[in-house]
């Protein structure tokens, strides 16, 4: 199981239209995540969930992972299109 640090809030508009929202807290990447993107996803371990949930987590869950935390492998370039979201083969290693 991956748990990805988040935040959401409900707002309403002076109408009293309700909006929700969220995002994914992201941090600087770590030196394997930086071959690819500039930024990731803030990626709690077991320990940091409860206290993630409840507010009471300290700033270094804000850190990047431990370079275990996520796996490489190659898959299909047809991740890239969405319309191909619904193929379960995707996410099996590419040759």
């Amino acid at each position: 199981m991956l748990a990805i640090a988040g935040l959401w809030d409900r707002w309403r508009d002076p109408e009293g239209e309700e909006m929700l929202s969220c995002t994914m807290v992201v941090t600087e990447p770590s030196d394997w995540m930086e071959l690819y993107h500039d930024r990731m996803p803030v990626i709690l371990d077991g320990k940091q969930i409860d206290s993630w949930l409840d507010g009471s987590a300290e700033i270094e869950v804000l850190r990047p992972a431990e370079e275990s935390a996520l796996k490489e492998r190659p898959v299909s370039r047809r991740v890239n299109k969405v319309g191909n979201d619904d193929d379960p083969t995707l996410i099996e290693e590419a040759a």
